[in-house]
């Protein structure tokens, strides 16, 4: 007989961040993405990792809803969302300070919110939604972005569900 765990989600954090440049960073606190992340190779995928870093490509050049899951255990069914998000991407973080930043690419980083978590590596899942909802000046639309960490092994970014832009 096969049981199944359940995900058990352990706190959910809200934030609207500022992203500048058309991203914003989750960080293990210290680190830095490489400014050069983001090029025409990684840019279609939405999400670029580095040790201790990931950075996320936001369709808006303004301020955007982020939700962050901290997950306890058990599997992300990435099928169920599918049809729901637009674009779903998966890679992992290594923690080592306890403490998650999330940042706008140009944000002051002392302040920038810092989540508290234990060390240890994170399978991430990033789901994208809304992509297609900007107005036509790119700075209002609908598009969220979620963010859910478990703890994990270290995996490559893959991207689950690729966005293609509707053009109407």
């Amino acid at each position: 007989m096969k049981t199944e765990r359940k995900t058990i989600v352990m706190k959910t954090y809200y934030y609207r961040v500022f992203a500048d440049y058309f991203e914003f960073e989750l960080l293990d606190d210290g680190t830095m993405l490489p400014i050069d992340s983001f090029n025409a190779e990684t840019l279609p995928d939405r999400v670029v990792a580095s040790p201790g870093a990931i950075g996320v490509a936001t369709v808006r050049n303004y301020h955007v809803p982020v939700v962050i899951q901290i997950l306890a255990n058990g599997k992300i069914d990435q099928s169920l969302a599918l049809d729901t998000w637009d674009h779903i991407v998966e890679c992992s973080i290594e923690i080592t300070t306890g403490r998650l930043v999330v940042f706008g690419a140009t944000d002051y980083y002392p302040d920038a919110p810092r989540i508290p978590i234990a060390p240890g590596c994170y399978h991430v899942t990033i789901f994208f939604g809304g992509l297609n909802t900007l107005d036509k000046g790119g700075l209002h639309g609908e598009d969220v972005y979620l963010v859910m960490l478990q703890p994990g092994q270290a995996t490559e970014t893959r991207v689950i569900k690729r966005f293609t832009a509707s053009t109407s």
